[in-house]
């Protein structure tokens, strides 16, 4: 089986893998018969098990109850705490395993191949300092916290950040917009991201993870969250084992060559998230995009400057073009508009 093959299982809701509840058991079967480690060498063959048994545990008990919707719950057996239960809004996959989101808090969980990924997070996250009090209050605020780890009895990683209870992932936010996110709010998450740039600047430290599967968004304090963003971050200069392949799409050629860990390439990801914000990935129609004022089509297209205060500087005179004087513009949003009644 191709690692293509395993993404793909690992991208499927539990409605999508198993569609037949009078069938869920030899569903099940089939699947673990061309899935299971010991059978499949694929290096991707142990998480896509593991995300079947979570999505056959869920569906049973959807079948049971009756429940049906995007949302669902995790059973986790733990060696630490036994049975967790864990509800949650929003899920997706990720490069080193899945992620499950709820209003509190996010877990992660990461295959035990992978546990290098999970230490290196918590390293980078516990060195996050802040020299002024309204530094800490501008970022760190917006960085993870608290985490809580948890070993499977499978031997997977759960890793746990907390979250602002109205922060929505970002890709969920940019799907509930049909064409996109109006420029108005699309400016000010691009500003918040390039604000978390600069930080990371004079930390001399590079996230090389900053994506709409790993970044949230507060509708109602106008912030980013990156809380998924650090699993390959580390120094400035260091070498970079590996990226998300998203970003590595738009990363220089320079930077691939090297193999080292370079501001550009956490603000080529800046720029690669904000054209996703218009559902324009590759950028070759922003221009025509109706509301869109040409001088942020162009910054997003540009190549990323190596320096982030200069191309947040360069990006808030864009803004002053196209928006005038800075002013506050309430965005309307929050999870039950996203996720529906269930999510509150």
């Amino acid at each position: 089986m191709t690692g293509f093959q395993a993404e793909k299982i690992l991208a499927k809701s539990v409605g999508e893998l198993f569609l037949r509840s009078e069938h869920l058991r030899d569903d099940y079967v089939k699947l673990a018969a061309r899935w299971h480690p010991d059978r499949n060498k694929d290096p991707l063959a142990g998480a896509v098990m593991a995300h079947i048994n979570i999505l056959y545990a869920e569906a049973c008990r959807s079948a049971k109850s009756g429940r049906t919707g995007s949302g669902g719950s995790l059973q986790l057996e733990t060696v630490e705490r036994g049975r967790v239960m864990f509800n949650y809004l929003t899920s997706g996959v990720f490069e080193l395993g899945q992620y499950y989101a709820n209003a509190d808090k996010v877990i992660y969980i990461i295959p035990e191949q992978y546990h290098q990924y999970v230490n290196n997070f918590r390293q980078i996250v516990s060195s996050f300092t802040y020299s002024t009090r309204d530094l800490k209050e501008r970022i760190g605020r917006c960085m993870p916290g608290t985490l809580d780890s948890l070993r499977l009895n499978s031997g997977q990683y759960v890793l746990a950040v907390k979250k602002n209870r109205d922060a929505l992932l970002m890709r969920d936010v940019i799907n509930h917009y049909p064409n996109g996110i109006e420029p108005p709010h699309a400016a000010w998450m691009v500003s918040r991201l390039l604000m978390i740039c600069v930080y990371l600047y004079h930390a001399r430290l590079v996230s090389s993870g900053l994506t709409i599967d790993s970044c949230f968004v507060s509708p109602s304090l106008h912030a980013v969250f990156p809380l998924g963003s650090w699993w390959f971050a580390c120094g400035e200069g260091q070498t970079v084992e590996t990226v998300p392949a998203a970003i590595y799409d738009v990363l220089p050629t320079e930077m691939k060559d090297s193999g080292r860990a370079d501001h550009v390439g956490d603000l080529e990801s800046v720029k690669l998230m904000g054209r996703q914000m218009f559902k324009d990935p590759t950028g070759m129609r922003l221009r025509d995009r109706g509301g869109l004022h040409e001088s942020l089509a162009i910054w997003l297209n540009s190549a990323a400057d190596d320096d982030p205060v200069t191309e947040f500087e360069s990006w808030h005179q864009c803004l002053k073009q196209a928006f005038g004087p800075r002013r506050f513009v309430e965005m309307r949003l929050d999870s039950e508009m996203v996720y529906g009644p269930s999510a509150n």
